[in-house]
């Protein structure tokens, strides 16, 4: 879990509590299962400081049905940097490059489902 992400059982939670529905014990477990099985990223679409310290994140868009998208960004916090790419290629995903200082990017592919 990182902390620029929501677990998706939180998400249903705080929508239902807003309609005016009334959370049980059988909810709440629910929710925290949904929390450790999925989890959305928030502030997509971003560029700068991440919660995480001095590390630049680059988000791509969902891939929807089975689209591909893609990303580019550097290969480490340097001037002369290489350009890297990730790409994304199943259904809901977003492609994602994180970079730290002193520290090769890391790549992967988030879920997303709007």
């Amino acid at each position: 879990m990182t902390r620029n992400s929501i677990g998706l059982g939180t998400v249903l939670r705080v929508l239902t509590t807003g309609l005016g529905i009334r959370t049980c014990a059988g909810c709440r477990r629910r929710a925290a299962l949904l929390d450790r099985w999925v989890r959305l990223p928030t502030g997509r679409g971003r560029r700068g400081r991440s919660a995480d310290g001095d590390c630049w994140r680059f988000n791509g868009s969902c891939t929807g049905f089975g689209s591909r998208q893609c990303v580019s960004g550097p290969e480490r916090q340097e001037p002369d940097a290489a350009i890297i790419e990730q790409c994304c290629g199943g259904w809901f995903q977003y492609p994602w490059i994180e970079v730290c200082p002193g520290e090769p990017a890391r790549t992967g592919c988030g879920f997303c489902f709007w």
